[in-house]
C-alpha cells in the first residue's frame, strides 16, 4: 500500500487535488521539516499517510507487548489506559505548546470541530484502548497485534464510503495480504493450543512427582512401636 499505488478502481484520480493541497501548504507555512523532506524525495501525501499507518501499526505493536508485564503487576485494564492516555495527553500538550504560538489557534470555532475533538478523545482513545488492553489481558499481545493493521483496510473503506475517496488497486492488494497474514496469525494459534492440548492428554502426569514407590504410612511404623503385636 506504500509502494505501489496502482490506477483507481473506484473514483477519480486525486493527484491533481494533492498537488493543489501541497502548494497551499507550502505557501501558508504550515508544512514541517519532515513532509518537506519526503517530499523532496518523491514521496505524495497519500504515501506519507500510508507509511504513518505502518508506523503506527508497528508502534501499536510495541505498545501491547510491554502491556503484559504491566497487566501482571497492576491488573487493572482500564486505570492502565487512563494512565497511559494521561502521560500520552502531557506529551501532546507540550508538543503543542511548543509548536502553537497563538492563542487563537487552540479555539474550536466550528460545531465539526468540536464534535472530532469530542469522538477522538472519547472513542478513538478512551474507549479504544480501553479495550484494546482488555483484549490484550484475555487473549494475549499476538492476536491484538494481529488485528491492528485492519484499521489500514477499514480507513482505505470508509473513505471510499464516507468522503468520496478514490480507491487504488494498491489498496485492494495490500488489504489482501494484511487479510491473509490475519489468517496465518490465527491458524498458527489454534495449531499451537491444539498442540499444548495433545501433549496434555498423552502426558497429563508428566510434571508431577511419583510418590507411590514410598508407602504412606512407612513413617509411622517406624516412630510408634508400641502396642504392636509380632507374629
Amino acid at each position: 500500500m506504500c509502494l505501489y499505488k496502482g490506477p483507481p478502481l473506484f473514483g477519480t484520480d486525486s493527484s491533481s487535488e494533492q498537488e493543489q493541497a501541497a502548494e497551499v501548504v507550502a505557501e501558508t507555512g504550515a508544512d514541517n521539516w519532515l513532509a518537506s523532506t519526503l517530499l523532496s524525495y518523491g514521496v505524495d501525501y497519500w504515501q506519507m499517510g500510508a507509511l504513518c499507518l505502518v508506523a503506527n501499526c508497528l508502534c501499536m505493536g510495541i505498545y501491547t507487548n510491554l502491556q503484559i508485564p504491566a497487566l501482571k503487576r497492576f491488573p487493572a485494564p482500564v486505570s492502565l489506559s487512563a494512565s497511559s492516555i494521561f502521560v500520552g495527553a502531557m506529551f501532546l500538550l507540550i508538543t503543542g505548546l511548543s509548536s502553537v504560538s497563538q492563542a487563537s489557534d487552540w479555539i474550536l470555532h466550528s460545531p465539526g470541530t468540536i464534535v472530532s475533538v469530542v469522538y477522538a478523545g472519547a472513542v478513538a482513545s478512551g474507549l479504544n484502548f480501553s479495550l484494546q488492553t482488555w483484549a490484550n489481558q484475555r487473549g494475549g499481545p499476538v492476536l491484538v497485534a494481529a488485528y491492528i493493521p485492519l484499521q489500514t483496510v477499514f480507513s482505505a473503506f470508509l473513505g471510499v464510503v464516507i468522503l468520496d475517496d478514490p480507491l487504488y488497486l494498491g489498496s485492494v492488494i495490500g488489504a489482501v495480504l494484511i487479510l491473509i497474514g490475519l489468517y496465518l496469525v490465527i491458524w498458527g494459534q489454534r495449531l499451537h493450543r491444539l498442540a499444548k492440548e495433545r501433549d496434555c492428554l498423552v502426558s497429563p502426569f508428566q510434571d508431577v512427582e511419583d510418590d507411590v514407590k514410598v508407602p504412606l504410612l512407612q513413617n509411622q511404623e517406624d516412630e510408634s512401636t508400641y502396642g504392636t503385636i509380632r507374629r
